[in-house]
C-alpha cells in the first residue's frame, strides 16, 4: 500500500489577491489544494503535484512551501497499482495550461445554480485550476463520492468537505 495526502493551503505572496478573493467566496482559510507524494527515495523532499501561476506542475515541496502555506491535509491509503496510476496521470497532464477564465465561469455557475436555480455548464472549461486536477485524482480513488462533482464547476471547499466525511 502506498499513501498520499490531497492538502489544502493559502498563498505567502505579497498580495495575494487571487487567494484573498477564493478565500472570501468559499468562506475558508484555503484557496488551493494540492497531492503530495510522500518521500520518493532518493530525491530528498516530498512531491507536490497541482495546477497553480499558469500550468499543472510537479514541484519539490521545499520550493512548493516558499509560495504556500499548508492549512489541511489527509492521508489516503491506496493500492500500489492506483498510486501508479496517479503518478501516470500527474505525468500526463504535467505542463497543462491553467484555466485563469475557468474560475470566473465557476463563480457564473454557482451564482446561476444558487440564486436562480438552474444549473448551467461553466462557459470558460478549457485548461485546468487546482481543485479540478485534484478532482481527476479523487474520482479514481473515490468514484462514488466524487463523480457527482462537474470538472469545471468544483471548488476546493467541495473537495475539503467531502474528504472531512471521509475522514470520519
Amino acid at each position: 500500500m502506498k499513501y498520499i495526502k490531497v492538502g489544502f493551503s493559502k498563498s505567502k505572496k505579497k498580495l495575494p489577491i487571487g487567494s484573498w478573493l477564493i478565500r472570501f467566496y468559499q468562506q475558508t482559510e484555503f484557496s488551493h489544494c494540492y497531492i503530495k507524494i510522500e518521500d520518493i527515495p532518493r530525491l530528498g523532499s516530498n512531491t507536490i503535484i497541482h495546477a497553480s501561476e499558469g500550468k499543472v506542475q510537479i514541484n519539490s515541496e521545499i520550493e512548493f512551501n516558499i509560495r504556500h502555506e499548508s492549512v489541511a491535509e489527509f492521508v489516503i491509503e491506496l493500492p500500489d497499482k492506483t498510486y501508479m496510476a496517479i503518478l501516470r496521470l500527474a505525468h500526463r497532464y504535467s505542463g497543462a495550461d491553467y484555466g485563469l477564465l475557468q474560475n470566473v465561469g465557476i463563480v457564473y455557475a454557482h451564482i446561476m445554480l444558487y440564486l436562480f436555480k438552474k444549473r448551467v455548464k461553466n462557459p470558460w472549461p478549457y485548461g485546468f485550476n487546482c481543485s479540478e486536477f485534484i478532482l481527476l485524482i479523487l474520482k479514481k480513488l473515490h468514484p462514488d463520492i466524487f463523480n457527482k462533482y462537474q470538472n469545471d464547476t468544483v471548488i476546493p471547499k467541495e473537495l475539503y468537505l467531502e474528504l472531512l466525511k471521509l475522514e470520519k
